[in-house]
């Protein structure tokens, strides 16, 4: 009671809340299209409308009736199976008189396949342009693509101003999608939020401008039987900053809405934050268990999400959440660390069922991606890669070498799905040089040729004897813990040591030039803590300069990182402790 009490006075105090009112529409067939109800045009009925909180179904003349504790609520309609909208699929409320939606007939096929983008991170519109007009020239049919977060650049680090404009430039950039193509907002899509001259007082500020341009946080559509969730795993915290969570209010939707689902009916969740942990690079939404326990008895099909910047795999319930790599790649300065290109996912599904996925480059004509292992891997012996090629079903050649190596490899046709083929390529590693390796792609179809590469690190205990290190090799990184007395190991040989309880945090930065004859073209880097101690030491920001003799200088950062990366160990288990890769190029 003292609970409900209290959230009662933290609503009454928010203006425009608690002025409840009710909101009257209708959902129909709008058959001349022109947005509005007209003499002889009939009404749908059983379709979802919402306003983020409450959840009704339209009645036998598509009339609907909804209470909202908000004077102006985003009202929103979940788009039936075999329909298309006239106009938005939302509006602002408005009590004072009908809020009316048309929705005109459009037959979706039972197999099809649709496109999830994700962290185009655009601050221009052209890379977006660029990419529209390349897949108007690509022949495939898709259902349609979703954009699932990260939007824009970064609006989350400016003035509204700024986010306005990159808000802008994305939309001028989607403009002429050949697709229907959906958004989910990500956590770069909150304007300001973390900007130390935020104005929390603006319309725009946080999740207001993204409704403004895109509508509701969090909404649903049917696809040819198939119910998707659009979700916000952006939190606000305390209005400032985010937390990567659905809410209570999110979560109490969701319920609403999953209670009015037919039983049965296959569903496919869309979020920007991996719905669950991911060992290694993410915690998950905090609430997973909730969402998980929502879930149960339904028929999740499938989740698709973004935000880590590379492709990754898990399970929700028993369904398959694959984590898709970003079409900027690591924020339009390469291809994201596990190896894979700026590109974005195709999914198919057959009469409700999930049935395969593939990640691919987002140029050529036959695009190109590394599918298995990933790159984050370290592969030793004999090796199997597979690649997907965007074939659109038909015959196509692959071709790859090795660059700077002159090796034979053959790749194998292995499976062809209605878009695309896979190819394994299998080749014996043993007895090369420790290094990092880039197998360079050639397909070949319609008098077309279409490039790609990846990158393996490739380690069996060999080292490069013909490498000579010439120039200046100074190690760079920040010290992060000290909880024990440690050193640092290069290529197994103290380079520095680290003293128990030093200062630590971003700015506590060292630079230690790394002996020439302890370089190799391969080398690693670990932390050795002295015996007998407790605790974690820490290093971060890591990377080696190397000043060569022509006096051009290049940072080298371990490849399955981004520009620096991290390095602990654990002090009473130093069997643990991980190692950092740097490949010296020529």
């Amino acid at each position: 009671m003292i609970n409900s009490l209290r959230k009662l006075c933290i609503l009454a105090a928010l203006p425009g809340l608690l002025t409840a009112a009710t909101f009257n529409g209708r959902i129909f067939l709008d058959q001349n299209r022109n947005g509005q109800f007209d003499a002889g045009e009939k009404g749908l009925a059983g379709v979802v409308v919402s306003d983020g909180h409450n959840v009704v179904l339209s009645a036998a003349d598509g009339r609907y009736s909804l209470d909202s504790a908000e004077a102006k609520p985003l009202l929103w309609y979940c788009r039936p199976s075999d329909h298309e909208p006239v106009g938005a699929f939302w509006c602002w409320g408005d009590a004072g008189k009908d809020n009316d939606f048309g929705l005109a007939h459009s037959p979706q096929d039972r197999d099809f396949t649709f496109m999830q983008l994700t962290d185009s991170h655009l601050a221009a519109p052209a890379r977006m342009q660029e990419f529209v007009k390349h897949l108007k020239t690509l022949p495939m049919s898709l259902a349609f693509a979703v954009n699932t977060g990260d939007l824009v650049s970064s609006s989350d680090a400016g003035d509204i101003n700024r986010a306005i404009g990159q808000f802008d430039a994305y939309q001028t950039g989607i403009s002429g999608f050949p697709w229907p193509l959906f958004q989910v907002i990500g956590n770069h899509d909150h304007p300001s939020i973390g900007y130390d001259k935020r104005d929390i007082n603006h319309e725009f500020y946080g999740k207001g401008l993204y409704r403004h341009r895109f509508g509701p946080l969090y909404y649903t559509f049917d696809w040819a039987g198939v119910r998707f969730y659009a979700l916000d795993g952006t939190d606000l915290h305390k209005g400032f900053g985010y937390r990567e969570a659905l809410g209570e209010e999110q979560l109490a939707w969701l319920e609403k809405d999953l209670a009015l689902l037919k039983p049965g009916t296959p569903i496919i969740l869309l979020c920007h934050q991996p719905q669950v942990g991911i060992p290694g690079a993410s915690s998950g939404l905090r609430d997973q268990a909730q969402l998980k326990k929502l879930l149960e008895g339904h028929n999740l099909q499938a989740a698709f999400c973004g935000h880590l910047h590379n492709n990754h795999e898990a399970k929700i319930n028993d369904a398959p959440i694959f984590v898709t790599g970003a079409f900027s790649g690591a924020w339009w300065g390469g291809p994201n660390s596990d190896g894979t290109p700026q590109g974005y996912r195709l999914i198919s599904v057959k009469d409700g069922v999930f049935q395969r996925t593939s990640y691919f480059n987002r140029e050529g004509y036959n695009a190109i991606a590394r599918v298995a292992p990933s790159a984050r891997e370290i592969g030793r012996g004999k090796q199997t890669l597979t690649i997907s090629v965007l074939d659109y079903g038909k015959p196509a050649e692959l071709q790859v070498s090795i660059r700077n190596r002159d090796v034979a490899l053959t790749p194998v046709l292995s499976s062809r799905e209605p878009l695309w083929s896979l190819w394994t390529l299998d080749f014996d590693s043993t007895t090369w040089p420790d290094n990092l390796y880039t197998f360079e792609f050639k397909a070949f179809q319609n008098d077309k040729e279409s490039k790609g590469n990846t990158r393996c690190l490739l380690i069996n205990g060999n080292d490069d004897k013909d490498f000579q290190p010439e120039g200046d090799f100074v190690l760079n990184l920040s010290y992060s813990r000290a909880d024990a007395d440690a050193e640092l190991l290069f290529n197994d040989h103290v380079i520095g040591n680290i003293a128990k309880g030093r200062p630590c945090g971003r700015n506590e930065k060292d630079s230690i030039a790394i002996p020439l004859d302890k370089v190799r073209r391969l080398n690693a880097l670990t932390i050795r803590p002295a015996p007998g101690q407790k605790g974690r030491v820490a290093i971060s920001h890591v990377f080696i300069r190397h000043q060569r003799k022509d006096k051009k200088a290049v940072n080298i950062s371990d490849p399955r990182y981004y520009g620096h990366s991290s390095l602990s160990v654990n002090a009473e288990k130093p069997e643990s402790a991980d190692k950092r890769y740097f490949a010296i190029g020529d």
